[in-house]
C-alpha cells in the first residue's frame, strides 16, 4: 500500500493499493506581478524603465515568499492581500510516490516506467484532526494568518490525493525483455545515436507495433521542429542585437533621432534573418550530412550560396565606393578635356 509522506495524520488516514499516489497541496497565497514599461527618450536614444506592481490571491502548489515583495505600499496590496504568506512547515509533502514494481501479464515493470501512468483518479480517506472534507478535498485554516488585517484568509490550505484509474487496465510497454523484466533498450554506438534508448508505456488503447512507433515518431518530430525554430529565433535575435549600435547612432541625429533610430532598428532586425538563416543551414547541414546525405548536402549548398552572395555583394559595394572616390576631385582640379565632373566644397 502507498501512503502520503510528511504528515502523520494523513499517513494513517490515507492509503491506496495502486500503482502510484499523488499528493496535491495548495495554499491560498498572495502573488505579486511586476510590469515593466520602457519608454524611449526623445533626445539621445536613451531609455527609461518604470515598474508597477499588482497583486492577486491564488491557490498555489508551492510556497510564494512574500517577504521579497516590493509593492506593499500600494493600495492594491492592502485591498487584495494585506498579510504575509505563511510558511509551509507541517503540511504534507507534495509529489508522487510509485510502487517499486508491478506485474503486467508475464512481465515486471519498474517504477521508472510506472511514472508514465497518469494519476488522475481522486481518492478519499479517513478523518484527520484539524482538517475538514470539502468537495473531495481536505481543507484547513490552521495556517491562516491571524489578525484583523487578514480578511482574505491568506494561508487557507487544501489537500487532494490521486491514484491511477483501475478502470483502465490495458497497457502497452516497449523495452527490452530481461528475463521477464522490462528494461530500457539502448541503441548501439555504431548507429550514430549513442545513448538513445527505447522505454515507453502507453495506456487506454491496445497499440500495435507500427502504431506505437509512429506515435513516437510524431512526438519526436514535433520536438525537433520546436528546437529548430527556437534555434533560428535565437540566432536572429543575436544578430539583431549585434546591429543595435546602428539605431543608437541614428537616434543622435538632431530632429529626426527617435524616428530615424526606430527605422534603423527595424531594418537591422529584418536583415539579421539572412546571417541567422545561413548559420542555421550550416548547423543543419553538418548534422544531416551523415544521417540524411541528400538533405544535408542541400543545406550546405544553400549555406555556401548565401556566403557567395554575401561576398559578391560586399565586393560590389567596395567597387561602387572606389568609383565614387575616383569621381570626386579637389576644388579647381579638372579631368582631361577641361570638363569638370564633380567638385567638393571645403
Amino acid at each position: 500500500e502507498l501512503r502520503p509522506q510528511g504528515h502523520a495524520g494523513f499517513e494513517a488516514a490515507v492509503s491506496v493499493p495502486g500503482i502510484g499516489l499523488k499528493t496535491q497541496v495548495e495554499m491560498l497565497q498572495c502573488v505579486e506581478t511586476a510590469e515593466k514599461k520602457t519608454h524611449k527618450s526623445k533626445v539621445g536614444g536613451g531609455t527609461k524603465t518604470t515598474v508597477s506592481y499588482t497583486h492577486r490571491r491564488a491557490w498555489l502548489p508551492h510556497y510564494e515568499n512574500s517577504s521579497s515583495f516590493k509593492g506593499k505600499d500600494t493600495k492594491g496590496w492592502k485591498a487584495t492581500c494585506n498579510a504575509e504568506n505563511p510558511s509551509w512547515i507541517g503540511l504534507p509533502r507534495p509529489g508522487s510516490v510509485y510502487a517499486d514494481s508491478v506485474r503486467v501479464g508475464a512481465f515486471n515493470i519498474t517504477a521508472d516506467l510506472l511514472r508514465s501512468v497518469p494519476l488522475a483518479s481522486r481518492i478519499d480517506g479517513g478523518g484527520v484532526e484539524g482538517w475538514a472534507k470539502q468537495g473531495g478535498r481536505y481543507v484547513s485554516e490552521m495556517w491562516v494568518v491571524t489578525g484583523a488585517q487578514n480578511k482574505h484568509k491568506i494561508g487557507w490550505v487544501r489537500v487532494s490525493f490521486f491514484s491511477n484509474d483501475w478502470g483502465t487496465k490495458e497497457v502497452t510497454v516497449l523495452g527490452k525483455n530481461d528475463a521477464g523484466r522490462i528494461m530500457p533498450w539502448e541503441a548501439s554506438p555504431t548507429w550514430l545515436c549513442s545513448g538513445s534508448s527505447l522505454f515507453k508505456l502507453r495506456m487506454k488503447d491496445t497499440w500495435t507495433k507500427d502504431a506505437f512507433f509512429e506515435d513516437m515518431r510524431t512526438e519526436e518530430s514535433a520536438m525537433v521542429w520546436v528546437c529548430r525554430v527556437a534555434g533560428l529565433a535565437a540566432l536572429w535575435v543575436a544578430f539583431g542585437m549585434m546591429a543595435g549600435p546602428v539605431s543608437v547612432l541614428a537616434d543622435c541625429v538632431p530632429g529626426l533621432g527617435p524616428k530615424l533610430g526606430d527605422a534603423a532598428e527595424s531594418v537591422a532586425c529584418f536583415l539579421a534573418v539572412l546571417p541567422a538563416g545561413c548559420c542555421c543551414l550550416l548547423v543543419v547541414g553538418l548534422v544531416w550530412i551523415v544521417l540524411y546525405p541528400l538533405f544535408g548536402t542541400a543545406a550546405l549548398a544553400l549555406f555556401a550560396a548565401g556566403c557567395v552572395c554575401g561576398v559578391l555583394f560586399r565586393k560590389q559595394q567596395r567597387r561602387q565606393a572606389a568609383d565614387t572616390a575616383r569621381c570626386v576631385l579637389p576644388l579647381g582640379e579638372q579631368r582631361p578635356g577641361n570638363t569638370p565632373l564633380m567638385r567638393t566644397v571645403q
